[in-house]
Parts: C-alpha cells; structure tokens; sequence
C-alpha cells in the first residue's frame, strides 16, 4: 500500500464519509483517524431505497477482510416476500452492486424462459423452445460440447433470432415445422438465418451434414444413410461393422447380405 500523511487511512470508494481534513483523489477518500471518525458528518442513508433495500439502520464502520480498508455497513431489508436481512455497505448500495437479496435475479431468469409460454414442460411447442436454445449455444457458448463444429466454425445466428425466441417460433411455424421435425442449414458453411434454414427430418439432415460419406456402387453415388434406406440396412448395422472393419470401404460393407433376426414366439 502507498504511503500517506501520518494519522491518514485508506477508504476506497468511501466518499459518504467525510473525515476531518479530508484528501480527495480520483478514487479514493483519505480521511484522518485519531481519535475515530466524526460520525456527524456521515451521510445518514437510514429510510432510502436502494433497489430492492431499504436501509433500517447503521451498523457500524469497520474493516473488510484482511486488508486495512474500512466501510461503512448498514442493515438492509430487502422488499421481496422473504423480508431478508443483510449487513450492506454503502458503496454497494450506492454503485448498484447490491440491489436485492437475489429475487431480482430469479425474476429476470423465470421472466426470460417463460414470458412466452414455451419453455416449461407439458406446454404445447415446448420441443421448439429448446431447438432454439440448442441453435444458440452450440453457435455462441464455447462450453458446449458442439461450439467447434458450430461456433468454432464462424457459423452465427442472426440478429433477429438471437435476440427474440417469439422471431423465431413465428418464422418456424410459418414454415413448416412440426414436433420431431429439426432445423436444418441448406448451406452447411451458412448461418442459421431464415434464407438458409428448413425444417427436416434426421435423415435428411443427415444426409446434409459437412463431411457426409458418399458411397460409389455400380455406377450409383448416394450417401451411406440413403444406401441404407435402399438396400433395408440398419445404419447402426453399417456402422458397427465399419468399427470392426476400419481397413473395408463402405461399398464392401454395405454390399454385405444383412439377416434380420427372427423374433422369438
């Protein structure tokens, strides 16, 4: 800590306190010790409402942590229906920092995910609510076990969409979309942007996805999900034995004959 004039401490942010011979700088307020702080001259916030606060009483002053800091505290009770108490101090109070016991915070996130209706469960269009929060995290959280292939890849999601779920639930059922049905990018370098989405089944997207196998036999080129369709295969089938067989194109393992199992009586 800098050195200051003897009988001097340090109060950051504490402008509401004024000492005897108080030194103003851009930051901070040194105020002279002695023989105490002259309360007197304390801004008494007792009765205001900061937020959801409203200032009962004061506590005190007194050191925060291990530093030599000191704030001013006072009792709070917040206006929610818990009626919660809290020793704030006053630059919290005054910067904003502390603005309720953390209902607010509840409030805001229940008002996001329901004021339309279609994020809780059992509500109608529940399925499209998480369709568009699946499209805006693989593209903006990097957490997300999908951002390479996404976001990773510059690959956005429009400002209309990004910034209002109803935008897009209203664009989705205007084209198309139904339950078990997914969004699906025409251009797979594009972005999901009205121009370059449709609603599709699995397969289909499948057979769209970047890195799509293509499969050569007798003179016909389809992706291995269609070889499969056409030749009765289930992918899963073609897939385990590509695992089993990784030196095997998959024009040999597709031409392999496939025997269903009979179900037992």
């Amino acid at each position: 800590m800098p050195s200051f004039p003897d009988g001097f401490y340090y109060a950051h942010n504490e402008l509401q306190i004024v000492g005897e011979s108080p030194i103003r700088s851009p930051c901070a307020l040194y105020m002279r010790i002695g023989e105490g702080l002259d309360m007197s001259k304390r801004i008494d916030l007792t009765g205001m409402q900061f937020g959801n606060w409203i200032v009962k009483d004061f506590i005190g002053v007194r050191e925060v942590g291990n530093s030599k800091v000191k704030k001013a505290f006072w009792l709070c009770e917040c206006q929610c229906e818990k009626k919660t108490l809290r020793e704030i101090p006053t630059d919290s109070l005054k910067s904003g920092n502390s603005k309720s016991c953390g209902c607010e915070k509840t409030k805001a996130l229940v008002k996001r995910s329901t004021k339309h209706g279609f994020a809780r469960r059992g509500k109608n269009g529940t399925g499209i609510y998480h369709v568009w929060y699946a499209m805006i995290n693989r593209c903006k959280n990097k957490n997300d076990k999908s951002y390479i292939d996404y976001g990773g890849r510059g690959i956005c999601v429009c400002d209309k969409w990004a910034d209002s779920f109803i935008a897009f639930k209203d664009w989705a059922f205007s084209n198309g979309y139904k339950e078990g049905l997914t969004i699906d990018r025409i251009n797979n370098d594009g972005d999901y942007e009205p121009s370059n989405c449709r609603w599709t089944d699995y397969k289909t997207q499948a057979n769209n996805k970047r890195g799509c196998r293509y499969v050569e036999i007798d003179g016909e080129i389809h992706t291995v999900m269609q070889w499969c369709e056409i030749l009765d295969i289930p992918y899963s089938t073609v897939m385990g034995r590509k695992n089993r067989n990784k030196d095997k194109s998959y024009a040999e393992l597709l031409q392999i004959p496939y025997k269903r199992r009979r179900k037992s009586a």
